[in-house]
């Protein structure tokens, strides 16, 4: 059964008078599933995923959810800094992040230090009045979980995913 996937449905169909299973099998060529969302590969290789490390964060006043993230992401993007004689929140001090994560860290000196994983490369928006030029990520669940995507130790500042 080469270039099968087995991938077999069964259905139990009932008429007035008899009760009939049947049963197909669905070549791979002609099964798929499409997602919501997709995109190519070509745009997730735009995507650039960075190592930060948390120097000054800050609650945002006047929001339950926000935070002020100041990140330092070592050498990533030297080059365009000094072209681009750096944006007014991007230093060599790092660049200011805002963030929803507030909920999740009431002390938010406990993430001063924490090596953590960014979208780099995301055109600066204002939020609250504040620019961001970044985004952290995360995880969570329905129930309540969350967890930021933290690298091991090894891994250095202003590394990027692969």
């Amino acid at each position: 059964m080469a270039g099968y996937v087995l991938f077999l449905i069964k259905q139990t169909m009932v008429t007035k008078s008899k009760i009939f299973l049947l049963e197909m099998t669905i070549p791979i060529e002609k099964f798929s599933i499409k997602l919501k969302n997709m995109i190519t590969i070509e745009d997730f290789k735009k995507v650039e995923i960075v190592v930060g490390e948390i120097l000054a964060a800050e609650k945002i006043e006047g929001t339950d959810k926000l935070l002020k993230l100041r990140v330092d992401f070592g050498d990533y993007g030297a080059e365009s800094r000094k072209e681009s004689c750096q944006t007014p929140t991007s230093s060599a001090a790092g660049r200011q992040i805002v963030s929803g994560i507030s909920l999740y860290f009431p002390d938010c000196s406990l993430l001063v230090g924490k090596k953590c994983m960014f979208v780099a490369n995301l055109e600066p928006k204002v939020i609250r009045g504040i620019e961001s030029e970044g985004m952290i990520l995360a995880v969570s669940t329905l129930d309540g979980k969350f967890s930021l995507l933290e690298p091991n130790n090894e891994i250095p500042v202003g590394a990027r995913a692969k």
